[in-house]
Parts: structure tokens; sequence; C-alpha cells
């Protein structure tokens, strides 16, 4: 994985694993991340998902009815080529923002970007509004807050 990953981005994506294990899936799709980025509750990521309502038990709930369950504990092979994309694209947003490291925030932005994307569709067949939480991640980027603590 790329270095420019923080550490936060890097559990979220652990955790993304952990979910697909957990669910008996065996793959890592968008739908994973999604919920590694929920789970990883101090990163700015998740933040914004849960400002937005999109809580851990609800994305739990709605993987679970999209996706179903398997047989925890299911060896899980890697990332799907949706995925591998959608990292693709937070890489994409943190080069366009010129940004030094690709955080969950990116993450959070290359699901967004990718409308197509099981995790995209789940979001929206929620209420979600990509647009809008995509705004307010760019949001952040510019509050005082942010900058200080992308500083430190």
């Amino acid at each position: 994985m790329n270095d420019r990953f923080t550490e936060k981005a890097r559990s979220a994506i652990e955790k993304a694993r952990a979910a697909a294990m957990e669910l008996g899936h065996s793959y890592i799709g968008t739908e994973h991340l999604l919920l590694g980025i929920v789970r990883e509750t101090d990163a700015l990521g998740s933040r914004v998902l849960r400002e937005n309502g999109f809580e851990e038990d609800l994305v739990m709930d709605l993987i679970e009815k999209a996706a179903g369950r398997g047989a925890p504990g299911m060896p899980v092979q890697g990332l799907t080529p949706r995925c591998r994309r959608v990292i693709e694209i937070a890489v994409a947003e943190a080069n366009r923002l010129r940004h030094s490291y690709v955080g969950t925030e990116h993450l959070l932005m290359g699901i967004l970007r990718e409308p197509e994307s099981t995790a995209a569709h789940l979001l929206t067949a929620a209420g979600g509004d990509l647009n809008k939480i995509y705004t307010d991640v760019f949001t952040r980027f510019t509050s005082s807050d942010y900058r200080a603590a992308a500083r430190s």
C-alpha cells in the first residue's frame, strides 16, 4: 500500500478486511471499506458519515440486507476491482487537493466519486446525498480546525 496512507486510513482498510471476514464474505468490497471508515471513529471520514446519519449499526444492517452473510471466518481473497478503483480515486483526490497524505476522508471521497459502487448504492438507498456528503468532506478541508490538525 502507498506510504502516503495515514495510520487511520490503513486502519480503516484493515477494519474493512475484518468486516468482510466477520460477514463471511470472501472479498473486500466498497461496502466493507465504508464500514471500515465508519469504524475508525475518530477519523474525519467517520465523523462526516456519522453527521450524515450513517452510524456503524446502520451501515452493517445495510450491508447484511444487500449482500447477506456467508460463513464467518471465510478467507478473504482481496480487494474487488471496484474497491481498488475507489482507492485509486482516493489517491487522485488527495493529489488534486495537493495533500501529501491519503486519509479516511479521501477514501470516503473515492467512494462518493464512484457512484456505481455498492457503498454508494447503500448510501443512496438509505437516503444519503452523495454530493452533500462530498461537500461536507470538502468543507472540512477549508476549516481552520482541519488545517491546524493537518499541520500537527
